[in-house]
């Protein structure tokens, strides 16, 4: 009797793609590496996206903010068992969003992305991870708030610090973005955005030019971190390769590199 032959199958009928609640379970093994993704299948648990599947048993996944319109996260998510499936997935995106999509992958895959948008330019991101028991809290007399509605309108913010934060007609109270204040100025800014229950995110850290150098951007992650830590959270932080001065940030307070991830923007 002749073994049944396995085939992977790129899912391509939007009635026929991967529930985001059976998804959330594959990106469940790579959790520490996949908050994004995990953030955009537990935001939108009842929407679905492309997958492979073989014998009814997912082998690779891609997972879109964009598609569901969750602004802070990039386009798309990439995650494959194998580099046919990856390239199964890359030719189902290419296919019908063309060649301008924003894309973040392991780095094992980093040929075949190059391979199929030669064009495209690829960097590389890094996360970081915070071990508790390496936590060194920076101690400061720096002003650190919640940023919501109310505050934001009673504070003097610079256009560069607006971008970042969305208009404040859209801005939700709940959500964990956090800043320095000098003087009834926003100085400097970070974000918890993307929580996924047992991890987070700290990302978009940002301080006014003639505010660098003082010490708040390591102040604003050390207390991020510290409040993560006591809701029992991992926290993760995400950061460009080339940010040298994030990383020695992230670094000073305790944080080791996890893994270097492939970025397409």
């Amino acid at each position: 009797m002749k073994a049944k032959q396995k085939v992977n199958k790129v899912v391509t009928l939007e009635s026929s793609y991967v529930s985001h609640k059976i998804i959330e379970h594959y990106l469940r093994a790579y959790e520490l590496i996949t908050v994004f993704p995990l953030y955009v299948c537990k935001e939108r648990p009842n929407e679905a996206s492309p997958a492979v599947i073989n014998d009814s048993i997912i082998e690779g996944a891609i997972v879109s903010g964009k598609d569901f319109k969750i602004w802070h996260v990039s386009s798309y998510w990439l995650f494959a068992n194998s580099p046919s499936v990856a390239s199964g997935l890359l030719n189902h995106i290419k296919e019908r969003h063309g060649e301008n999509v924003s894309l973040n992958f392991p780095l094992q895959h980093f040929d075949i992305v190059s391979q199929m948008f030669p064009n495209r330019k690829i960097t590389v991101d890094h996360f970081y991870i915070l071990i508790p028991s390496h936590f060194h809290k920076f101690e400061n007399n720096f002003k650190i708030i919640h940023l919501t509605t109310e505050n934001m309108n009673q504070l003097a913010i610079g256009n560069e610090l607006i971008s970042m934060l969305g208009s404040f007609e859209d801005f939700q109270d709940e959500k964990p973005f956090y800043g320095i204040v000098q003087n009834d100025q926003l100085v400097s800014i970070g974000e918890a955005l993307v929580d996924i229950g047992t991890s987070a995110v700290i990302q978009q850290l940002y301080t006014l030019e003639a505010y660098r150098d003082k010490g708040f951007a390591k102040a604003l992650v050390s207390w991020m971190s510290e409040n993560l830590l006591k809701h029992n959270k991992v926290p993760i932080y995400s950061v460009a390769e080339d940010n040298s001065v994030s990383i020695r940030v992230a670094k000073s307070i305790g944080y080791e590199l996890l893994i270097r991830v492939g970025c397409m923007e």
